[in-house]
């Protein structure tokens, strides 16, 4: 069972001075080694790691402000830089478990990945590093918590010789919700500092021809360390965009009166959904029969392809009925269907659908009407119906009528 890691530091207050101090020579106020799990091997303390860090890189002598999770509070009262986003030498400090934890930056990958050297490494107390561990990479913005020890919560950062100039990292733009004719677009602007933003806006762009599309200004004032942005395309950019079509977009930003511009996001719409239009095609006694089914784009294709009849069957053609033409209306909010009667047929074939593409037989009916009394509300349905003639014992059936379609409807009221 691995030991649980952790950090104790000596719960002792030194006095601490009002500014930060830069020396040729300091003592360090912390105690070199302790030995907090008891186990015979002792540790490093992260307090004493973190404050010979910063002096033996810097060359400031920073004041002893007791435990680690007491530092972001002692040094803003001591007149240290202090804030949220890592910075290269920089002190990280987290709260919790009674004690905190303090770890020395020493590269930044983004505004909430960076890595560190840190002491009070019980983990690894009993190794040659006696709890220090190099190079370590945390993955944690404030208010989040430590990898390894859920128990800490990252507060902040401490900057020993100051803020640094502006540094503005974008985080990736991304683009959601994306439709046919449509899409959001996000970015975000993340800066080691409060800053003022004046301008920011977004450019896009087709991405195959390369001209643009529509862009958006937006003047602000806005006193943060971050911005970031929501554009609706449609809403707020003004445009429907083309199915089927790459585009790419990228975000800017004015902050503390210089420009930034994000990297390049790129995102498809989705193709074009086929709407069919269904012919059929009976056969004769020479040529086959088939359905073409078109597009109003200009798309089609053929199926349902029958044999072409042959002049045998000519007598048995002239016995089948002819296709009843239908009507649709609604009786108390259901889909009721009528026709004329159709010469020679003894009774009706009634298909039904829900997507209009596969009818499946549905009921018989010996009438000239049908209502689906059991059809469910607020549901979209599409008929056909066959007349079906008996000859020589055997049902002859017609032609499908014409589709009809109806959305159901609540019943009226009766009052």
């Amino acid at each position: 069972m691995k030991k649980r890691v952790m950090c104790l530091f000596l719960t002792l207050m030194f006095a601490v001075t009002l500014v930060p101090m830069t020396a040729s020579a300091a003592g360090n106020p912390y105690p070199t080694t302790q030995n907090v799990d008891g186990d015979a091997y002792y540790e490093v303390p992260c307090t004493w790691f973190a404050w010979q860090s910063v002096y033996d890189n810097q060359g400031v002598a920073m004041p002893g402000w007791g435990n680690a999770g007491n530092w972001l509070n002692g040094a803003r009262n001591s007149g240290y830089a202090t804030g949220s986003t890592p910075a290269v030498g920089a002190v990280a400090v987290w709260q919790g478990n009674g004690y905190g934890h303090v770890a020395y930056v020493v590269s930044v990958q983004s505004t909430t990945t960076f890595t560190v050297n840190e002491g009070g490494r019980t983990d690894l107390d009993q190794t040659n590093s006696h709890g220090v561990a190099y190079s370590y990479k945390i993955t944690n913005a404030v208010g989040g918590k430590r990898p390894y020890d859920n128990g800490l919560t990252l507060v902040g950062f401490i900057y020993p010789k100051g803020i640094s100039s502006l540094q503005c990292t974008w985080e990736t733009p991304s683009a959601t919700k994306i439709t046919q004719t449509n899409a959001f677009l996000y970015g975000k602007l993340n800066y080691n500092q409060n800053a003022n933003c004046t301008q920011c806006g977004v450019r896009l762009i087709n991405a195959s021809t390369g001209a643009s599309v529509a862009s958006k200004d937006e003047y602000v004032n806005y006193n943060s360390n971050y911005v970031d942005m929501w554009y609706d395309i449609t809403d707020e950019l003004g445009v429907t965009l083309t199915p089927g079509t790459t585009y790419k977009y990228n975000f800017y930003a004015i902050i503390n009166g210089k420009e930034y511009w994000s990297p390049v996001g790129t995102f498809t719409t989705e193709g074009h959904t086929h709407r069919y239009t269904s012919t059929v095609t009976k056969p004769t006694c020479t040529a086959q029969g088939y359905t073409t089914h078109t597009c109003s784009c200009g798309d089609w294709y053929r199926d349902n392809f029958t044999n072409a009849l042959g002049h045998s069957v000519i007598r048995s053609i002239l016995c089948k009925p002819a296709a009843p033409s239908v009507s649709i209306n609604r009786s108390n909010g259901k889909p009721k269907l009528s026709w004329k009667a159709v010469s020679g047929a003894t009774k009706y074939w009634i298909y039904r659908s829900t997507d209009g593409k596969e009818f499946k037989y549905f009921d018989s009916t010996t009438k000239t009407s049908y209502t689906n009394s059991g059809a469910a509300s607020g549901t979209k349905y599409y008929y056909r119906v066959k007349a079906v003639a008996v000859v020589n014992g055997k049902n002859v059936t017609s032609a499908n009528s014409s589709t009809k379609s109806l959305f159901t409807s609540l019943a009226k009221p009766s009052v």
